[in-house]
């Protein structure tokens, strides 16, 4: 698998999303900067994204606005880490790929916990993580197919 095929937007969708990604590095370089000068490595940051979200589980049934705080902690570490990557100029699919697992996993860890402190409705959340393990199965087949699938234009 090469770093092209890692992703899933047509080559129309490629510049416009290439051109917000550049946007958002430049806008926390500094940030990033920071993270360089302590070791941080891109692949560190996804398992800090990834443990934040044992917060969301801890107080999601106890404190609703400390369990949304971590959701945005997941969120802004998880920008983060692909950033970090492009700035210290380390991309790769093993990076990519953990990134997309700690994604996928803070997905269903989410749906899993909402369903079992009965926040959502259990047959809706089962049905959400049906299709959503549906359409992210579909994705990856079609990116192996290499026929990405076209969400803007």
């Amino acid at each position: 698998m090469s770093k092209q095929n890692l992703n899933y937007f047509s080559e129309k969708e490629r510049g416009a999303v290439q051109k917000f990604t550049n946007f958002r590095t430049n806008l926390v370089v500094p940030l990033l900067k920071i993270f360089d000068w302590m070791h941080l490595t891109p692949n560190i940051l996804s398992m800090i994204s990834f443990l934040v979200i044992f917060g969301f589980v801890y107080f999601a049934n106890t404190n609703m606005y400390y369990a949304v705080l971590f959701i945005v902690i997941h969120i802004i570490f998880d920008s983060l880490d692909g950033s970090l990557a492009r700035y210290k100029n380390i991309t790769s699919d093993q990076g990519a790929l953990v990134d997309i697992f700690v994604d996928q996993s803070a997905i269903v860890i989410g749906v899993l916990v909402a369903i079992y402190y009965s926040i959502i409705n259990p047959f809706w959340g089962a049905l959400y993580g049906i299709f959503y393990v549906l359409m992210i199965t579909l994705m990856v087949i079609l990116n192996y197919k290499n026929a990405p699938i076209k969400f803007i234009f």
